[in-house]
């Protein structure tokens, strides 16, 4: 056991390391799909444009050989939430990751073998580019993904001859995002509530910033740290993440 776990290490800083050095500082602000990137077993990387277009013209052969979702972001300020919870920001491309897998609709690009999935974050004014990766599957049945689809499109999520709509995509986040999943608040809540807690950590909370912490989420001042503590704690849980942090100025990796 203690081997495959640390083979499992070694693979996933392998995989970092080959994310960060590959695919650079891309720039989504024309095409948000340029942002989504598809590894390969061999460690090839194709945004998901040019796998899409591999896989139709039958250079992709085998979509088995998919390994690796990839969501890319540029920012230029960075903010704490979006440094330490990367995965809690946006449940969209994981939920277009298990399409990718699992469904047959015609405008979703099969990627069966897909085994992880990587959040990759380049911060631009502090020259870091921060990447955490999950262990796909798990991932996608701690959040109950699984379920959710189900919910949503009623066991029929897998006729090829359909296509999912941006409407279905909206109505699946939001069943996730109903669940009480972080400390008791979905993702939409317990983000706004990390957003607060890293404004306000070094200093008093506003009354009114209080006040609506209050009549939103049942959060005081004196509850906000321990709140944050029962999030924090779920987000490990739940996506379990192996996060290397790559320094853009002295070219070196670490493993947090």
């Amino acid at each position: 056991m203690a081997i495959s776990i640390k083979n499992m290490i070694n693979e996933k800083y392998e995989i970092a390391k080959h994310i960060v050095q590959e695919i650079g500082d891309v720039d989504c602000s024309c095409d948000e799909l340029y942002c989504t990137h598809i590894m390969m077993k061999d460690y090839k990387i194709y945004d998901i444009k040019t796998y899409k277009n591999l896989y139709e013209s039958n250079k992709i052969l085998l979509s088995d050989n998919a390994y690796v979702y990839i969501e890319y972001a540029s920012v230029d300020n960075h903010l704490p939430v979006t440094y330490f919870h990367p995965l809690i920001h946006d449940l969209y491309p994981l939920i277009y990751a298990y399409l990718s897998k699992y469904s047959d609709f015609q405008n979703i690009t099969p990627a069966v073998g897909l085994k992880y999935f990587a959040s990759v974050t380049r911060f631009s004014d502090i020259k870091q580019v921060v990447v955490e990766i999950t262990d796909f599957d798990a991932t996608a049945s701690n959040i109950g993904l699984p379920s959710a689809i189900r919910n949503v499109l009623d066991n029929e999520y897998y006729k090829h001859e359909e296509y999912i709509d941006a409407c279905t995509i909206d109505d699946i986040d939001d069943d996730i995002d109903s669940r009480s999943l972080f400390g008791g608040y979905g993702f939409t809540d317990a983000l706004a509530i990390l957003l607060v807690y890293y404004a306000y950590r070094d200093k008093p909370l506003p009354e009114d910033v209080e006040k609506i912490l209050e009549s939103k989420h049942g959060i005081n001042a004196k509850s906000l740290g321990k709140v944050v503590e029962s999030i924090k704690n779920d987000y490990k849980h739940i996506f379990n993440p192996f996060r290397v942090i790559y320094d853009i100025k002295t070219n070196q990796f670490r493993v947090e």
